[in-house]
């Protein structure tokens, strides 16, 4: 096991790479179009993703996801106990989940243009949501790990669809404010999630806390589906 100290180094190593290839980057000339008050541009962004069927089926589904994540991020650590492994073992985990989710991004990234992005979104997260009920009922950490890849490998298209579908269905101007507002919506729902979950996992045990991260993944896309059903779409022009 590496040690905390070692991690956090590594991140800070990583963070300041990050800020000299930051610097590298060529500087984009100045925008030509005019400057928007800030909560005008929120707004703007907002209204946007609501009223827009297909980024709205996008939108609601990706956002309860991260909030998904958000108590797995609690609930993982303290469920290794019950599979006889330290809290820190729940790092393996999360790298099989990204392991796998980046496996089938890279591998079906052009199948997957031959669906709406939206639909693939919602789909993606249903078949996550399908894998991690088998999560509660693993009895051994290598079975877990096998659950958690394969959870991975359903989940990969999800994160390029949801960029394809801002792009695809928001106008040039509101790319950038629909993209901010969208983030900031899956950010608020993790921290609400990690905060909720702080509160009753200990309460309710890591099981159950199991469970209702693929019942909301489930949940995030039967909602996503309703969401989509309008029929009027504002697309990418």
């Amino acid at each position: 096991m590496v040690s905390v100290e070692a991690a956090a180094l590594v991140i800070v190593v990583a963070a300041g790479l990050s800020i000299v290839a930051i610097t590298r980057l060529p500087a984009l000339p100045p925008a030509l179009t005019q400057h928007e008050p800030f909560m005008a541009s929120v707004v703007g962004g907002l209204t946007h993703l609501v009223r827009t069927p297909r980024l709205r089926a996008s939108t609601v589904t990706t956002t309860m996801v991260m909030g998904a994540s958000g108590v797995l991020l609690i609930a993982l650590p303290l469920h290794m106990a019950a599979v006889g492994m330290p809290r820190s073992a729940a790092g393996y985990l999360w790298t099989a989940l990204e392991i796998g989710s980046v496996a089938t991004a890279l591998l079906l990234g052009r199948l997957q243009t031959r669906w709406r992005p939206e639909y693939v979104v919602i789909v993606a997260a249903a078949a996550a949501g399908l894998v991690m009920t088998a999560w509660p009922l693993a009895t051994s950490f290598v079975v877990l790990l096998l659950l958690a890849a394969a959870t991975g490998l359903f989940e990969g298209p999800m994160l390029p669809a949801m960029f394809a579908a801002r792009q695809q269905y928001s106008p040039e101007s509101l790319q950038g404010r629909v993209s901010t507002t969208a983030a900031s919506l899956r950010i608020g729902a993790s921290a609400l999630a990690q905060a909720t979950a702080g509160l009753l996992v200990p309460t309710l045990g890591t099981h159950k806390a199991l469970l209702i991260v693929a019942l909301t993944l489930l949940t995030a896309a039967v909602l996503g589906r309703l969401a989509a059903l309008s029929t009027k779409v504002s697309v990418h022009a």
